[in-house]
């Protein structure tokens, strides 16, 4: 007997006493995480989807078959950024502000430790100025009475 079925995809037995008879190809690889079929006589593997469309996640297939989302880490271990994710175009680190409020300070960022005010030096070299700082204003240089008393001395 021919027992061709024409399906390329069925594996086609005859058996003397009961006729012909067709079974489909086993294309399993017993991987979950593929869509196992057969197509024009070949067996075809594709892998399980688990796209969540979230640049924020990892996606893996699992050894059972299901998907798994894990948190993309987007820390860059600068302490000079905040850092975050976007899900949709992935990790962010946006530059720290680092703002004491003081204009008596310098305003600094240190990859490894962060934010940092060094305070800045108001002396104007001027032995008549009293020298200060406000931090609304910044440095003050104030006049002091440079009059020693003596008709002699220059004030200055």
């Amino acid at each position: 007997y021919d027992c061709d079925d024409g399906d390329d995809c069925t594996v086609d037995y005859c058996d003397c006493s009961s006729g012909c008879y067709s079974t489909p190809r086993d294309c399993d690889d017993y991987d979950l995480c593929t869509i196992d079929f057969c197509e024009d006589g070949e067996c075809q593997y594709t892998p399980v989807e688990c796209d969540d469309d979230n640049k924020c996640t990892i996606d893996k297939c699992e050894s059972t078959g299901s998907c798994s989302y894990t948190d993309v880490d987007c820390d860059d271990n600068d302490a000079c950024t905040d850092d975050g994710c976007d899900c949709e175009e992935g990790c962010t680190h946006e530059v720290t502000v680092c703002e004491d409020e003081s204009e008596c300070t310098t305003n600094l960022c240190d990859s490894e430790y962060g934010c940092y005010f060094v305070t800045i030096t108001c002396d104007d070299d001027n032995a008549c100025t009293d020298d200060s700082c406000d931090d609304e204003i910044g440095c003050i240089y104030t006049d002091i009475d440079c009059d020693d008393g003596n008709v002699c001395t220059n004030e200055e």
